[in-house]
């Protein structure tokens, strides 16, 4: 082969054998320019690289490949055995190895390539070793060793990573999409502790992510970071240029910015990558077709990533008519209910994760990883477009476990009741067109022709964008052409078919999540129906309810509110014929009422609503259904939970016998009424709680997020019941669960290992609960949750440092414990959130400071002016809490008061026992003699306030 003569040359050499077709001729054209000489010369160098390249992949077949003496399969370089060749990237060879000494055991041995072994990729391929040695974590192959071979190419040993690309491992597997979401997860992990190390990959794809099982689980690990960048440090003496255009990564993975040649790429790309791969987990497809990138020249390559906007998830499956029955087969769906599971959250996360503009994704994977978390826990996920409402449906579908906590429960619930009806008008919209369009059956022949015009006009327009070479026309640019067309009036219709129109272009706006040209479009019609049919017209008032839904999606909900009720004005005129229409917009109105806490006009909505279909025999209809959930919820809001326990049975009795027990949304309601019997302290909720608990597992298995919520739940009753050693072993599960499922650094692990350690403090094992709120602490208060902020300001983040504060208090730890007590005590007083929540455990951190401080008052090694500036403190922490202990008494459960009122009360006699020693005084021993007067009050058997 010919041999580069100048460094310049070899340069350009090395890096255009990396790159094929037209990002080669770019490159070329770029870094030769007019030196047809130059470009003449490294042509033919490509030209024998790529024979020689070609006559070796030949000759490994046959087994007899000619290579450097000691570079082959069967030699041996140091303690290495290469066996096979295994793989092979754009400038290495990865070979399966036997270490002999000191161990033995299997390798992964990487190597620079014949032919490859240029200035530039000597350089890259080192590169990747310093990259790998920098990182330590189960989910990225560790390197081992590192050297050069006898012919001076540089190689290093890595773990031997068996496993199949994460797509094709899920598709054999048939995982379902929540399986997919959490192996996806543990890959966001480890990209996240590259990123924490100031490495990004920059080639993401399911080839360098693979998956195998041990002990019955599967694994997650991400090889090959060749073509690592690093963000914080100098990786190597030798510097990696990339040169102008020259793309490093796979076009189909790779980030917009990525894609211009950019030199200024951060970890974002590697969110942008891992987005691209949830979307294959998710649809089976990329979202930019890879041969169409793969064969583009670079400029349109380029267009495509930079412009062009893939079809959401949901969206691309609704497409995949051939293949659907497969790609739902391979997740465990139906094929009907696919599309369903991926639209909405799963849609947003996704394309927040594309986003084009890299300051709207997600700034880590570690983000974009709590995110999912948040989704398969049922909560609000980030991505979701702005409003209440969304979040309203998502609390409502998840928290009536949060009952027992009752201010969470008016906080969470609250938002639930507005959002569970938000999409049941939506779904009812079928039946309603299709009751409008028969009553106007004679009237609207000409509407409909008209709107398959209008289809027909659109599906031609796209085809001459196609013809005129806009392969890539959207479905909004489309419609916004036809709906422009008709607000100027070009088209040169009647006002009714107008109206027709307006509604068929406001009906796919808003299957296309765009609020705002749906809302311009839905005012058109209204106009258009009172124009033709009259301001008291069905239609008129079809129109307004319509848009009404529009204004609610923009979380307008006041004026939403104004259109259902012109809207119920009419229908309610109409007569008992509209009565369906009348009832679903009490629930519509029960939802905004619900928001705005007027919660008796809401629950008088949705009781007038539910005898609407129970004296119409409609109780099978899934709006009945729903109205029954929301009175329940809004009954609850009102503290009245003994009159939510019937509603809440007959809404189970009715879902059991339809969708049977181990239906999700049956479980979801049984686990509601688990909490009201809790709640009303009912001696059937243990009972109801273990049924839901063995319900779960039929669904999911042991190992569920959800199993460990319910768990969790379980143990917060048994608590309530002073049950410490059964709370002990629910919490323990739950915990375990989490550690498995979630992970050991997850906020919800955090939380329960939280609950585990506070019951046993309780039971006396300090040493344990101390190791097990130790735990909790470093999770709360790391890496993962910098991803989430905000965390370490949670209640149950707080009470951690609470409980360990108080223990290390007890052995004497005091600086180790004071300086803990006041971080706490610190985000409790900056945190917004439940008032009443929060001032608990403001009083309970500052009431364990002041005994802290105390104890460091009381200690004779310290001058006694430091001595008196303790217990100064002490006695303003220690008195403020005791103080306002009548207030806080009504909050606390029966067991609180009796630990925690008596120890308040102790501490102050502490406080001034060790003041009046230091320093006596009439007025010291009188606040001594109070203080024990108290504690030995709230020590008698006296009658404890009303809970």
């Amino acid at each position: 082969m010919p041999e580069a003569t100048d460094t310049r040359e070899k340069q350009i050499f090395g890096e255009a054998l990396e790159l094929k077709g037209p990002q080669r001729e770019a490159l070329l054209d770029a870094a030769c320019g007019a030196d047809a000489a130059l470009r003449t010369r490294i042509l033919r160098l490509l030209a024998a690289a790529e024979t020689q390249d070609g006559f070796l992949r030949q000759s490994v077949a046959n087994g007899d490949v000619p290579r450097p003496a000691g570079e082959g399969p069967g030699s041996r370089i140091g303690p290495y055995r290469l066996v096979e060749q295994i793989g092979e990237g754009g400038f290495g060879v990865v070979y399966l190895a036997e270490q002999e000494h000191p161990v033995r055991r299997r390798v992964a041995f990487k190597v620079i390539k014949l032919g490859m072994d240029t200035r530039s990729v000597i350089a890259r391929f080192e590169q990747e070793r310093q990259a790998l040695a920098l990182m330590d974590h189960p989910g990225i192959a560790r390197v081992l060793d590192a050297g050069a071979t006898t012919s001076g190419r540089p190689f290093f040993v890595m773990d031997l990573v068996k496993g199949e690309p994460i797509t094709a491992y899920a598709d054999r597997r048939g995982l379902t999409i929540p399986e997919r979401l959490e192996l996806f997860r543990e890959v966001c992990g480890a990209v996240q502790h590259a990123h924490m190390k100031g490495i990004i990959h920059r080639d993401l794809k399911p080839s360098n992510i693979l998956v195998s099982e041990q002990d019955g689980r599967s694994h997650a690990r991400v090889i090959d970071f060749g073509i690592a960048k690093a963000t914080s440090q100098r990786l190597t003496d030798s510097t990696v240029h990339t040169g102008f255009h020259q793309l490093i990564g796979t076009p189909a993975y790779m980030s917009p910015e990525q894609a211009t040649g950019s030199l200024d790429i951060d970890t974002r790309a590697d969110v942008y990558s891992l987005g691209v791969v949830l979307y294959e987990l998710l649809t089976g497809a990329t979202p930019h077709d890879e041969d169409t990138l793969r064969f583009a020249s670079v400029a349109e390559m380029q267009r495509i990533l930079r412009e062009v906007d893939p079809p959401t998830p949901s969206s691309r499956i609704s497409r995949a008519a051939a293949s659907l029955h497969d790609l739902a087969r391979k997740r465990g769906l139906h094929d009907a209910r696919l599309g369903s599971a991926l639209r909405g959250d799963l849609d947003w996360i996704a394309m927040r994760a594309l986003e084009k503009d890299r300051a709207r994704r997600y700034d880590s994977p570690g983000s974009l990883s709590a995110d999912l978390a948040r989704f398969l826990g049922g909560r609000p996920v980030e991505a979701a477009p702005p409003g209440a409402l969304y979040r309203l449906r998502k609390t409502v579908a998840r928290h009536r476990g949060a009952f027992i906590a009752a201010a969470l429960v008016l906080a969470t619930l609250l938002l639930g009741i507005a959002g569970t009806t938000a999409g049941l008008i939506e779904a009812r919209s079928a039946r309603f067109d299709a009751e409008n369009e028969a009553r106007e059956s004679d009237r609207s022949a000409r509407s409909a022709e008209s709107v398959n015009t209008l289809m027909t006009t659109m599906v031609q327009r796209a085809g001459r964008a196609r013809e005129q070479g806009r392969a890539d026309i959207t479905v909004r640019e489309v419609m916004d052409a036809a709906a422009a067309e008709l607000l100027a009036g070009k088209g040169g219709h009647e006002p009714e078919v107008e109206y027709a129109l307006a509604r068929a272009i406001t009906n796919t706006y808003q299957q296309l999540s765009l609020y705002e040209p749906a809302e311009t479009m839905a005012r058109l019609a209204v106009d258009r129906a009172e124009s033709v049919f009259g301001t008291r017209s069905l239609e008129a008032a079809e129109s307004r309810q319509r848009l009404g839904n529009v204004l609610k999606s923009r979380a307008q909900e006041q004026a939403a509110g104004e259109q259902y009720a012109l809207a119920r004005d009419i229908f309610t005129a109409a007569g008992p014929e509209a009565g369906l229409h009348v009832a679903r917009l009490k629930l519509e109105t029960a939802a905004l009422l619900a928001e705005d806490q007027r919660l008796d006009d809401a629950e008088r909505e949705l009781r007038e609503s539910i005898a609407w279909f129970e004296g119409h025999s409609a109780t099978d209809d899934d709006m009945y259904l729903k109205a029954l959930n929301n009175l329940a919820v809004v009954l609850t809001l009102k503290n009245e939970h003994a009159r939510a326990g019937p509603i809440l049975t007959r809404l189970l009795d009715l879902q059991v016998e339809r969708f049977g027990e181990d239906d999700p949304e049956t479980i979801e309601t049984l686990h509601g009424l688990a909490v009201v019997q809790a709640t009303t302290g009912d001696p059937a909720a243990e009972a109801t709680f273990r049924r839901v608990v063995a319900l779960a597992r039929r669904l999911h298995g042991d190992d569920h997020a959800s199993v460990a919520n319910l768990v969790n739940s379980l143990g917060t009753l048994l608590i309530r019941k002073d049950d410490l050693p059964g709370a002990e072993a629910a919490y323990r599960e739950s915990v375990e669960i989490s550690r498995r499922v979630l992970g050991p650094d997850h906020q919800e692990t955090a939380e329960r290992l939280y609950s585990l350690g506070a019951v046993l403090i309780d039971l006396g094992r300090f040493e344990e609960a101390e190791a097990l709120l130790r735990e909790a602490s470093a999770a709360f208060h790391g890496p993962a949750a910098e991803a989430a902020p905000g965390v370490a300001g949670r209640p149950d983040a707080l009470m951690t440092g609470y409980c360990l504060g108080l223990l290390l208090h007890r052995r004497s730890a005091l600086e180790e414990a004071e300086p803990i007590l006041r971080q706490a005590l610190a985000r409790a007083e900056a945190a917004h959130g439940d008032g009443a929540r929060y001032e608990w455990i403001r009083w309970a951190l500052g009431s364990v400071l002041g005994a802290v401080l105390t104890e460091r008052g009381a200690s004779e090694t310290l001058a006694k002016e430091d001595r008196q500036a303790h217990l100064r403190e002490a006695e303003g922490l220690i008195t403020a809490a005791a103080e306002r202990l009548p207030a806080l008494g009504s909050k606390m459960g029966a067991r609180q008061r009796r630990k925690m009122i008596p120890a308040s009360f102790d501490r102050a006699v502490r406080l001034y026992t060790v003041w009046n020693q230091l320093d006596p005084s009439p007025l010291r021993a009188g606040a001594l003699a109070d203080w024990t007067r108290r504690r030995d009050d709230a020590a008698s058997p006296a009658p404890a306030p009303p809970p």
